[in-house]
């Protein structure tokens, strides 16, 4: 058949596995895992329908299983399915929930996150989640899955928790994408609730990078700059009045945070390095920016923390939120191992030391700088030693890493 210019239309067939975001932009989709050569490129959350699963699934399993041994990337391969847990543990099961979704509500919202010290959040997440939940079943499962890895994590003895938490995780990741692919005003609260508990595991995962092998962690920031793309999706859609809106009010507002960071005060402790450039290095103007709208958030972190006039849940909020509002020119330096974006990234993560006495943050500043210390070129290493030098200063000092949480 004929176009309007006389030539012949090449055929094509239409890909039935392609992602939910190449599909919404109706471009080819290259269908890799975990993330597609568009949502890599573009350095976004690559997300695939249970649909598109279901065909490619046995296709994709041993690339995906060989990715799992050092990338932070869920579902896991768990041991055990959904199916077979309910199918076998019936009456277990419903305790086991009972259990979890009591410990959710009683300990692991109240004392251990990120907005616990807001009434308003912390209602929400003791009151309305679970009630969403209940209609939800995919933010029911999330909620038990993170339940279930904070008892993993706070209580040692208890390792079967880690396993309940990979099942019900898993099955909480299959159920989210059916509900973003049908996203209304009927689920979308339980949407942006389940999106942020959801991405939770990718900065957990961070305890177990091995420095001696390391590698940045790529899907920290492609997730949760999928988080920022659903929530402004999602949140047109969830009502005014609300509870779930308080994630967003909630402080420290990231909208005045992003614009406060501009300033340039917050870049004079790092004016070496950015006036520094080893030896054929070559800096490109979108890069540049990116580099200085990372330090631009680094800053002023560590004047929030070296002010001591924040309290550690402002401090690790402002820490969540700069993965979800990095440039996609900086996670594409990272990518790339880009000596000067890894020194940026070690400055990052030197913060966590100040705050790490929670137990989703414990121990990944120092697994992050060291492993980027262990990869840096010889000639980079002066600059790395500003995040050793913070590491130490603050694991000594206890005005903030300290505070009960």
């Amino acid at each position: 058949m004929a176009d309007s210019r006389g030539r012949r239309q090449r055929p094509h067939r239409k890909s039935r596995g392609g992602c939910a975001r190449c599909k919404l932009r109706k471009v080819k989709c290259t269908e890799t895992r975990p993330s597609c050569a568009s949502c890599t490129h573009r350095s976004l959350l690559c997300v695939y329908t249970s649909e598109q699963a279901q065909d490619s699934d046995a296709r994709h399993s041993t690339e995906a299983s060989e990715q799992q041994q050092d990338s932070p990337t869920p579902p896991y391969a768990s041991t055990r399915s959904f199916d077979q847990l309910v199918s076998t543990e019936s009456t277990e099961r419903r305790l086991l929930e009972m259990r979890l979704l009591f410990h959710f509500t009683s300990f692991t919202a109240k004392y251990d996150f990120l907005t616990s010290t807001d009434e308003i959040v912390l209602k929400m997440w003791q009151y309305t989640a679970p009630s969403l939940a209940f209609e939800h079943p995919f933010l029911l499962n999330a909620i038990i899955s993170i339940a279930a890895l904070h008892t993993a994590k706070t209580s040692p003895e208890r390792r079967d928790m880690a396993e309940v938490h990979r099942t019900y995780f898993n099955t909480a990741i299959s159920q989210h994408r059916d509900a973003v692919r049908d996203l209304s005003a009927a689920n979308a609260e339980a949407v942006c609730l389940s999106t942020v508990l959801i991405s939770m595991p990718a900065f957990i995962l961070l305890q177990n990078t091995e420095v001696g092998s390391y590698s940045p962690p790529l899907q920290l920031f492609r997730l949760q700059a999928g988080t920022v793309d659903l929530f402004q999706t999602a949140l047109p859609l969830v009502p005014r009045t609300s509870e779930v809106n308080a994630i967003i009010l909630a402080a420290p507002i990231v909208k005045a945070f992003k614009n406060d960071s501009k300033k340039d005060i917050y870049r004079v402790p790092f004016t070496n390095l950015v006036r520094w450039r080893a030896a054929d290095e070559i800096v490109s103007a979108e890069s540049q920016d990116a580099f200085s709208i990372a330090l631009g958030y680094i800053g002023y972190i560590l004047t929030a923390i070296e002010s001591g006039q924040h309290d550690v849940i402002h401090i690790r909020r402002l820490l969540y939120s700069v993965p979800n509002n990095i440039p996609p020119a900086f996670v594409k330096r990272l990518q790339d191992n880009d000596p000067r974006a890894l020194t940026i990234l070690s400055y990052y993560f030197s913060l966590f030391k100040a705050v790490d006495g929670i137990w989703w943050m414990r121990g990944i500043a120092e697994r992050e700088v060291l492993g980027i210390q262990s990869i840096l070129p010889e000639q980079w290493q002066w600059a790395v030693a500003w995040s050793m030098e913070k590491l130490a200063s603050f694991a000594a000092s206890t005005h903030l890493a300290g505070i009960p949480t």
